[in-house]
């Protein structure tokens, strides 16, 4: 008898061991809760903070699709350089089939008027990016609505919010931004190969002060790859007009396309100049 109860009490001892006692689990999860508030809570933002209101039109799309093509990609200067080469080659294999003391060739002949004609063709494409562009844009437009947006810049990251939903905010921290592009009319901050739109306007700061962001990209444009141009990149005046979109009576068409953002546009454009780099013959937001 006497083991047996030695034995109860050892078990009850090794029980009481491994199970810790009431207080003490309320104690632990006392703890475990203030750790996870302290982590959920952040400290209230002390430092420079501008918020803007940028909305994604026509405008702020043609000035981009222009600067893209034309200082990024630089399609006209290609299409220029590839225009003459073939130019200078059609009027080369042209003159030596004229000149040539053998029997004329008709062949090599009416080939070396067709490339002439390509260059030509070829030359003039490179600068109609404009009306291409006006195109594109217009067709996007004409079947959905501006997109909107807030968005917040500071000194230790970038917060975009959606006007139609102002409850979601989508964090950039400042080490996503690889590059700072400035033209008379717009701040680039690209974030990969997209960029965060910001217009040079100081009607559009909603927080802070048009000083206070200039403060801040100064900042940033010293240790972030920065590149300025001071050209007017769109001559003609920009006349389109958006249409007013009911959100009660938005077609299906539109229903079904609306998760494609802005940047669905300048991809569309690209890709058109693409198609025709790989088929220059043909004529391909």
């Amino acid at each position: 008898m006497e083991d047996k109860n030695e034995n109860m009490n050892q078990e009850n001892q090794v029980s009481q061991d491994t199970n810790p006692s009431l207080e003490e689990k309320s104690s632990n999860e006392v703890m475990e809760n203030e750790t996870v508030d302290s982590k959920t809570l952040e400290e209230p933002y002390t430092g420079k903070k501008v918020k803007m209101f940028v909305r994604y039109d026509f405008k702020a799309m043609k000035y981009f699709n222009v600067y893209s093509i034309v200082y990024r990609r630089k399609f006209p200067l290609i299409y220029a350089i590839i225009g003459l080469i073939a130019f200078a080659s059609g009027v080369y294999y042209l003159v030596s089939n004229l000149i040539t003391e053998d029997e004329k060739n008709t062949l090599s002949i009416i080939f070396s008027v067709v490339i002439i004609i390509f260059a030509v063709y070829f030359f003039i494409e490179g600068f109609r990016y404009d009306q291409k562009i006006d195109r594109s844009l217009e067709a996007y437009f004409n079947r959905r609505k501006v997109s909107e947006q807030y968005i917040e810049i500071r000194e230790d990251k970038i917060i975009l919010i959606p006007v139609d939903q102002p409850n979601e905010s989508y964090p950039y921290d400042w080490l996503q931004v690889t590059e700072i592009h400035e033209i008379p009319q717009y701040f680039y901050l690209y974030i990969g190969k997209s960029p965060l739109i910001i217009e040079k306007d100081p009607n559009k700061v909603v927080e802070g002060t048009y000083e206070e962001l200039e403060e801040i990209l100064n900042e940033k444009i010293a240790v972030i790859k920065y590149k300025k141009v001071t050209k007017e990149l769109v001559k003609k005046p920009i006349t389109y007009v958006h249409q007013e979109f009911n959100p009660e009576t938005i077609t299906n068409e539109t229903e079904d396309t609306k998760d494609n953002s802005d940047e669905d546009v300048i991809e569309e454009t690209k890709e058109n100049q693409e198609e025709k780099d790989d088929h220059p013959q043909e004529k391909n937001d």
